[in-house]
């Protein structure tokens, strides 16, 4: 842990400041104890990680979910990483779904441009490759995650710094109760981690809490699931994960939505990072015929009903829409995009800022 991070620790338990004890000397600290001067309960730094969390129920069911990862990872055949580069290389690798993170990670970037210097938070940061680009940008950045394993979890961490040669913060704590203060960051960021909270209301809530004003929000690689989809027909899809003890959710459109104006975040862009920066020629094509090969074999058939509302005619609609727009449009029309996630859903980017 780096030692200026002191200054924007908050304890978990009641909010108030930590003072150092029992710690290493340096601008790192390797070992060492956090001491709440309020309730003065105390928290763990091991490795240069930070354990600042609570023993209550809410832990217990993120301790299982961390301690699933890990035994899926073991299954999976993919939990060492012993010899293996590609985490150093992180979202940096030709193969999915790194490239598709790749491509939405490079296009926030673009659209926001942190600065040097800029304090960002990265929630749930498995093991914490954004964080690490971050600090190789020159931001002071700050990885929380659940899961403290050194091979996938927060611990693979020491080794990405050591090979990158950048620092960069290591919490052990919930996204729901960070252990930050209020007004902080300027940037608070989440790759497919959204969808992973037991209460995304709150998980927003929390980033807004810590967000300075004027600070960003970024969400990259969220699913959002058609509005007609019903958890029953979702069900095979978290299968896998909730077989392990890890919460996933599907939220909706409107979830995301209702969740960003209960946080009191506004919503800047919603949209697909495939379509950023494309022609309107290219999106016109993506509309008649990527939307329609993401159908299954009874959506198309209740499209052909006739006393089913098309999606034919929202096609058609949009692709009208499409043609009013100047050829220099990046981000695709939000109204467009709503409807592409309504009907189909798909890969979600959001950036949100607190006014």
């Amino acid at each position: 842990m780096l030692l200026k991070l002191l200054h924007y620790l908050r304890c978990p338990q009641c909010r108030s400041q930590l003072s150092l004890s029992e710690a290493t000397v340096g601008d790192w600290v390797e070992q060492g104890q956090l001491l709440c001067t309020q309730c003065r309960r105390t928290y763990a730094i091991t490795k240069g990680i930070a354990y600042l969390y609570v023993e209550n129920e809410e832990w217990k069911q993120l301790a299982a979910e961390a301690a699933g990862w890990v035994q899926m990872a073991k299954d999976a055949g993919c939990y060492d990483q012993t010899g293996i580069d590609i985490d150093f290389r992180l979202p940096y690798v030709p193969i999915p779904p790194w490239i598709d993170i790749a491509r939405a990670f490079d296009i926030v970037l673009n659209i926001v441009r942190p600065r040097p210097g800029a304090m960002v938070v990265d929630i749930g940061a498995g093991r914490g490759w954004a964080a690490k680009q971050f600090a190789i940008r020159g931001c002071h950045a700050v990885a929380v995650e659940i899961n403290d394993d050194d091979q996938i979890g927060l611990g693979r961490s020491l080794a990405l710094m050591q090979h990158a040669n950048v620092q960069y913060d290591l919490l052990i704590a919930s996204s729901q109760r960070l252990p930050l203060a209020d007004e902080s960051f300027d940037i608070v960021f989440a790759s497919a981690a959204l969808h992973h909270s037991s209460c995304l209301a709150t998980l927003l809530s929390e980033a807004a809490r810590v967000l300075r004003r004027g600070g960003k929000l970024i969400a990259i690689h969220e699913p959002c699931i058609a509005d007609h989809v019903t958890p029953e027909q979702d069900a095979p899809n978290i299968a896998q994960e909730t077989a392990y003890n890890i919460h996933e959710s599907r939220p909706k459109l409107d979830d995301y939505r209702h969740a960003l104006r209960h946080a009191g975040l506004q919503e800047l862009a919603l949209f697909n990072h495939e379509l950023y920066g494309t022609s309107i020629e290219d999106m016109q094509q993506w509309a008649a015929n990527h939307w329609l090969s993401l159908l299954t074999a009874d959506q198309i058939a209740m499209l052909r009903r006739k006393r089913t509302p098309t999606l034919w005619r929202t096609i058609r609609i949009l692709r009208s829409r499409l043609q009013q727009l100047p050829d220099t449009t990046l981000v695709p029309p939000q109204d467009w995009m709503d409807q592409y996630y309504r009907h189909v859903g798909g890969s979600l980017t959001i950036i949100a800022q607190k006014p």
